[in-house]
């Protein structure tokens, strides 16, 4: 894949991430992660990775962030948000997440992936059951 078409490539999944993460409110991390690893290589074997898998979550979280933000603002102006409950989620999300960010260090790549895929398997097994 050349340069260019995995930019095109990349840019193409990040406008898909933002579309589903404001009309859902999740998953647009999900998404990215799937366009990122083949276009910038991270399902090769590691002496042929550019990224690693690793890096291409630290760098989903960091693209939506702000797309989280935006998101949460109009979610906001619409009238959708219960700020009561969100300010006592706030700190003890924050804790996970600093958490998570160590544990991302000190645990294997296997088994960081293998949690990512049944997280998403359960979430879409579990929103077709309900």
């Amino acid at each position: 894949m050349n340069a260019k078409f995995r930019l095109f490539t990349v840019a193409i999944g990040a406008l898909a991430a933002g579309i589903i993460n404001g009309l859902l409110g999740a998953g647009g991390g999900i998404i990215l992660i799937f366009v990122l690893a083949p276009a910038l290589g991270a399902l090769y074997e590691k002496g042929d990775e550019l990224y690693k898998r690793r890096d291409l979550m630290a760098i989903s979280l960091c693209v939506m962030m702000p797309i989280s933000a935006i998101s949460a603002i109009r979610y906001g102006l619409g009238g959708m948000l219960d700020l009561s409950l969100v300010s006592k989620l706030i700190i003890p999300a924050v804790v996970g997440g600093i958490a998570g960010g160590i544990l991302l260090d000190k645990l294997k790549e296997n088994f960081i992936l293998k949690l990512f895929a049944f997280l998403v398997i359960y979430s879409g097994l579990a929103m077709i059951v309900r």
